[in-house]
């Protein structure tokens, strides 16, 4: 025999009583309760393992426990008389909350806590009746710093981003007047350095290429054509992505005319085309226009004609008859 059971029985032709089962030293491993439906388990150290009622009033209910008796997994097949769902709660070996399942929550669904148990995510498969998803994360302090909405009040994907106090600072609105929209203080754009329109270029002659001067085409409104006579004040920018400095911002509505193929540079630094040979060596100062050479800038010395007709200022020099010069574009 390796082992004792023991039944107690006092009304045993209804099947119900207590069954115990202990190791050959007496150590109680197995109990078992007909009465209530509950069975426990028990290590060599008469720890409580595993906890199984299958008579909670409001549906089955298991626990798990480690190796010190401390709760680790809490399961409840149906958490109360009002929600019929099923509810799993998860602990870590300090017995700090740190997942929850909720299969009926009305609401939020699954939670994930620190080591602290302080609450660090939320999410909700129907933040509302008729409601899409909804995630929401915490920072260490419990303050919300991060909302995701796929179905915000305007029907739309929605993303909230907050400050350490919970202030909202930035916001990406996927619906807003029929227009996605981002809100912030601060705008910080480490891709490019200047700011961009869409344009398309009428060239039957010279194909378009990064750093060239361009101008209004008067035969197609809101389209424009490569410069190519000199102190033209109908420059409008230059084609932006020379010398690798790449546009910051584009800007533009598509379906309308206000959109085009080409990003030209209208404010901030980027590479132009320019040649020497009619306005001089270029240095760091000089303004600059367009030339008679298609899409080449060139040094502006004539004080008359330049008005109206600048495109910037170099920021670099230009010593040989062509090449690249940086230009901080400022029409004038």
């Amino acid at each position: 025999m390796t082992g004792k059971l023991t039944v107690n029985s006092s009304e045993a032709a209804d099947f119900h009583g207590d069954i115990a089962l202990f190791e050959t030293d007496g150590t109680k491993t197995v109990d078992v309760d007909a009465d209530a439906g509950l069975l426990r388990l028990y290590n060599g150290s008469s720890i409580e393992q595993l906890h199984i009622s299958g008579d909670n009033s409001t549906g089955g209910l298991i626990y798990f426990y480690n190796e010190s008796g401390a709760t680790t997994i809490y399961m409840d097949g149906e958490k109360s008389s009002t929600t019929l769902g099923g509810l799993m709660r998860l602990f870590n070996g300090s017995s700090k909350l740190t997942i929850v399942l909720d299969g009926d929550a009305g609401g939020e669904q699954i939670a994930v806590a620190d080591s602290t148990g302080t609450r660090t995510i939320s999410i909700e498969g129907e933040e509302a009746p008729g409601d899409g998803a909804q995630i929401l994360m915490y920072n260490t302090s419990g303050v919300q710093t991060l909302q995701i909405d796929s179905d915000s009040t305007t029907a739309g994907g929605y993303i909230q981003l907050y400050d350490s106090a919970g202030h909202a600072t930035i916001t990406l609105d996927g619906e807003t007047g029929g227009d996605g929209r981002i809100t912030t203080q601060e705008l910080a754009i480490t891709g490019g350095s200047d700011l961009s329109e869409q344009f398309d270029i009428n060239a039957p002659k010279t194909p378009v290429e990064a750093g060239m001067l361009v101008s209004i085409d008067p035969q197609n409104p809101g389209k424009l054509i490569p410069s190519d006579e000199p102190y033209d004040r109908k420059v409008a920018g230059i084609v932006s992505g020379a010398g690798g400095v790449k546009p910051g911002m584009m800007m533009g509505q598509n379906g309308t005319i206000a959109n085009g193929e080409y990003p030209v540079a209208l404010s901030g630094r980027v590479y132009a085309l320019a040649d020497t040979s009619e306005g001089g060596e270029i240095k760091p100062g000089d303004l600059l226009t367009t030339s008679r050479i298609p899409g080449y800038a060139m040094k502006a010395t004539d004080a008359e004609k330049r008005s109206g007709a600048v495109i910037g200022k170099a920021m670099t020099s230009l010593k040989t008859k062509k090449g690249l010069v940086l230009v901080l574009v400022s029409l004038q």
